[in-house]
Parts: C-alpha cells; structure tokens; sequence
C-alpha cells in the first residue's frame, strides 16, 4: 500500500495512516453516472414487478436453463450496466458484467452484441426471441437501455465481441485544416442501421438514409511511397 509521500507502510499496519490514505482514494473514486442511477431508479418504481425478488436465493436447475415465471421479463443493455440495471432497478438484465450474455454474431448466440449490432427491425426480434425459445421475444427483452456512449464509445467493443472488424462500420479520412492535414473518423452507412445508432440517436426509427451528407475523397500521397485516403 503505497501512501503518498512514498513510505510503504507495514502490511499488518492498520494506524492513522492507513486510514488517511483509505479516505484519499475514497475520495478520489469514481461512481456510477448519475443518469444510470437515476435511469435504473426510475425502473425500480415506475414498471411492472418481475415477480422475482433480488436478495431470494434461487436453485440452478441441473439442466442449466432456469424457468423464469410468467411475469419475468428481461431488460437489454450493454453488458457495463448489468449490475446497476440489477441492483439498483431489481430488474433482470440480459447481459451483466460477468460477461453473461453478450453473445456473438457468427456464432449464432443470441445476446446485446447481436442485438445492438442488427441492422434491421426483423435481425433485433429474431435475437430477443432466440434469448429463450419457450418465451414470447418481448418478454425475454420488455426494455432497451442506452446512452451516448454506447452508441458511439462502447460501439466498437460490441463489434469485437462478435468478431467483426470495426472497418465495416467506421473508416478513416485526411482532412486539410489549415497547412495541417488532420485524421478524422466517419461513420459508414451500416452503422447508422444498427439498433445502437437506431436506439441513441434516431429514438429507435428506422434511418431512411435521404437526410444523410455524402463525403467525396480521394487518395494523396504521404511520402515515401505511402498513400492515404
């Protein structure tokens, strides 16, 4: 444990010291964000009881698969706000922070990466069904949760996820700014069909594709045989 001013305390210490460095990074410690606990809060009181209690102690089945009762239904998100969707909303993520249901795309495991990567209405419904064949799709997900960073920070995480290379989705272009040529990222058009786009930026309508500003570029040699776009 180091302190501060560079002098290692004793592991068996637990003086002033110890203390006095505990309450620092106490201090200086991150929290959720305020919009999730709010967001999550606001599930807690104001949608339908799940009809499963968060501190009951429940039995893993020997065959794996749990029968959730009638009144279960799930809650999609990034796998980043499973616990506060949990613990905070009582209400049932389909994906938490153990990693437990991200799924992936070739793999044909259903899961929020599939899910926010579909890019149409018909690819999302197809996976929430596929979350548990014996419910209906819309009470294996009742809810979609995102935000800001997960349509665009948190993007290339769930394309990871499912094995697909970012480049599908994002590109990389030279801009003249100034006498400074700067790198700047775009979006290609799938991106703005997936459900993470959809869902964030376009309150989950579908994204004609009329509204949108077409980019013209070209190559221009760096130096040293090296061209960029």
């Amino acid at each position: 444990f180091q302190a501060e001013d560079g002098i290692r305390d004793p592991l068996w210490s637990r003086g002033l010291g110890d203390v006095y460095k505990r309450q620092v990074y106490a201090q200086s410690a991150g929290g959720p964000d305020s919009d999730w606990l709010t967001s999550t809060a606001w599930l807690q009181n104001n949608t339908p009881q799940p009809g499963m209690d968060l501190y009951e102690k429940y039995v893993r089945p020997a065959g794996g698969k749990y029968a959730y009762p009638d009144t279960a239904y799930g809650i999609m998100s990034w796998w980043d706000y499973g616990h506060l969707i949990e613990c905070v909303g009582h209400r049932i993520p389909n994906a938490n922070p153990f990693q437990q249901g991200i799924g992936s795309v070739p793999n044909g495991v259903p899961g929020s990466s599939p899910f926010f990567l579909a890019e149409n209405e018909s690819q999302a419904e197809a996976v929430l069904a596929d979350l548990d064949l014996n419910r209906s799709q819309y009470l294996n997900t009742k809810y979609v949760m995102s935000d800001q960073p997960m349509a665009v920070g948190k993007f290339h995480a769930m394309a990871a996820w499912s094995n697909i290379p970012t480049s599908k989705d994002m590109a990389g272009v030279y801009q003249q700014q100034g006498d400074s040529w700067v790198p700047v990222q775009i979006w290609r058009e799938s991106y703005f069909k997936s459900m993470a786009a959809r869902m964030y930026f376009f309150d989950g309508t579908e994204n004609s594709g009329d509204t949108g500003i077409g980019l013209a570029y070209r190559a221009r040699d760096a130096g040293n045989g090296v061209t960029v776009p």
